[in-house]
């Protein structure tokens, strides 16, 4: 089954290597000089771990290298906050969708599951390599990612800004792994549900995007209950410091 599971995927699984090194290359050469910098400017020497100007001072300098020499590249923009955005989708629509529907639509299910394994032995082996392998690649990105933007998080904490966790939220840390093994998964059930590859690559695409869009607009806001106030229209309202502002 290893060996069966490996020649059919193989070449998603070589793409999924590099697209994962190309990533790892980006963010290890910038993160080295990030950290250079963050030591440059004292913003990882322990005075920064009070409250005082001066680390506050550090941190900002540092942000803004970050800023300046990063994020406004917009070559280093697609490919480390669009694309994250996008590969589990990916992931879902050319490893997930023709998982099972290939075998289907080239009738191939009829040798492998007449063999001396039942089929549900066949399926959990097959679709159990596969989910290995993309949650490995993706467990390596996100602590690539989670190691790069370890800085700009530092100064968001000590500043109370909350925006920039909002920015990131689907681009770090285990969210990354999420999307990408719910995208695989509904690319699979696609696949077995329809037992075409093309209508259920565009099946999975409209529905993880749907989710997606429902997930950012309406139910992240609520993964904890917001405070609420209500005070006359001539009366201040006081925000607490680092508050994420829904409407």
């Amino acid at each position: 089954m290893i060996w069966l599971t490996w020649r059919q995927h193989r070449i998603e699984i070589f793409i999924m290597g590099i697209v994962l090194l190309l990533f790892a290359t980006v963010l290890l050469v910038t993160g080295l000089n990030i950290v250079a910098e963050a030591q440059k400017v004292g913003a990882t020497t322990s005075p920064c771990m009070s409250n005082h100007s001066p680390c506050f001072q550090a941190q900002a300098t540092l942000a803004n290298y970050i800023y300046y020499h990063f994020m406004q590249n917009q070559a280093f923009y697609l490919i480390c906050m669009v694309l994250p955005l996008a590969l589990p989708a990916l992931v879902g629509i050319f490893i997930g969708a023709p998982a099972i529907a290939r075998e289907f639509e080239q009738g191939t299910y009829r040798l492998v599951w007449s063999q001396g394994i039942p089929w549900s032995r066949w399926s959990f082996r097959k679709i159990g390599l596969i989910t290995c392998a993309v949650l490995c690649a993706f467990a390596i990105l996100s602590g690539l990612f989670s190691w790069w933007n370890a800085p700009l998080m530092s100064l968001s904490i000590r500043q109370g800004n909350s925006d920039d966790f909002s920015t990131f939220f689907d681009n770090w840390g285990v969210v990354t792994v999420a999307y990408a093994l719910f995208a695989l998964m509904l690319g699979i059930f696609a696949g077995t549900v329809l037992r075409k590859t093309v209508p259920a690559m565009a099946l999975t695409l409209v529905i993880f995007v749907a989710v997606r869009l429902l997930i950012a607009g309406f139910w992240r806001p609520y993964y904890l209950p917001p405070v609420t106030v209500i005070a006359p229209l001539n009366t201040a309202i006081q925000v607490p410091a680092g508050s994420w502002i829904i409407r």
